[in-house]
């Protein structure tokens, strides 16, 4: 719907069919690009009847991600065997939006960015450096950031501790707090999606395993939290650059 900037009266939050069938371009084009997931690649106006299972005319965030965590699950790409996996050596890190070889009529990456902005690319292309050390090379990095992470060293994160790791992780990264808070307020949305994933992710060990991110579903997490912020980026491009909740 062009792009909101998140206050119009057609960014509500949820993607209607019109959304939809004026967007699909986009989301192909992304598909080729800086989001190189199988649904996207292949979406279709049919595709809104397949994410809007319960049939009420509107696609929201979780329903728009569960269809293409089924897509690439059934693929069996990289981020499919992550996002179906129980052992986190299967979890692969995503790469950063970045320019592809011309496949079909792709747009260049210049002309091409989520939600219609070269300002929004850089977010989201910051957002996947900052967790590139969900690397199966990046152990060193992982264990700091799970001591960080888990103040309490009770072994278990939960979505709140979750959420202020992120946030401490991209001002980090960034070195410099108000700039890391601004893309961690952008992506926030998304959180909450990589954090159910990662938590059911291993057999439950203990009476809380199911309810918190465990140190062996920590790597799972840091990948989930590169795959999600990536579908909410193109979430938001068709519905108007909304904070997709």
């Amino acid at each position: 719907d062009g792009c909101s900037d998140g206050t119009t009266a057609t960014d509500d939050r949820r993607i209607s069919r019109e959304e939809w069938e004026e967007g699909i371009e986009k989301v192909v084009a992304a598909g080729l690009s800086w989001a190189p997931y199988v649904a996207l690649r292949s979406a279709t106006s049919a595709s809104f009847d397949e994410m809007d299972s319960n049939g009420g005319g509107y696609v929201l965030l979780i329903e728009f991600c569960a269809w293409l965590k089924a897509a690439e699950v059934e693929a069996a790409t990289p981020a499919g065997l992550a996002l179906a996996a129980g052992d986190e050596q299967l979890a692969a890190p995503p790469a950063a939006p970045a320019p592809k070889p011309a496949a079909k009529e792709a747009k260049p990456i210049s002309t091409i960015s989520p939600a219609g902005t070269a300002q929004a690319l850089s977010e989201l292309t910051t957002f996947l450096r900052a967790f590139a050390f969900a690397a199966p090379s990046e152990a060193v990095r992982r264990e700091e950031a799970w001591r960080l992470w888990d103040p309490n060293g009770n072994g278990y994160l939960s979505l709140a501790e979750v959420d202020l790791g992120v946030k401490m992780t991209l001002q980090s990264f960034l070195k410099d707090a108000g700039a890391g808070e601004a893309v961690w307020r952008r992506f926030r949305p998304s959180f909450i999606r990589a954090f159910n994933d990662a938590k059911d992710a291993a057999a439950a060990a203990s009476s809380l395993s199911d309810d918190y991110v465990t140190k062996g579903e920590f790597r799972l997490l840091l990948s989930y939290l590169g795959y999600y912020a990536t579908w909410f980026e193109v979430f938001a491009m068709v519905d108007g650059c909304s904070d997709g909740t």
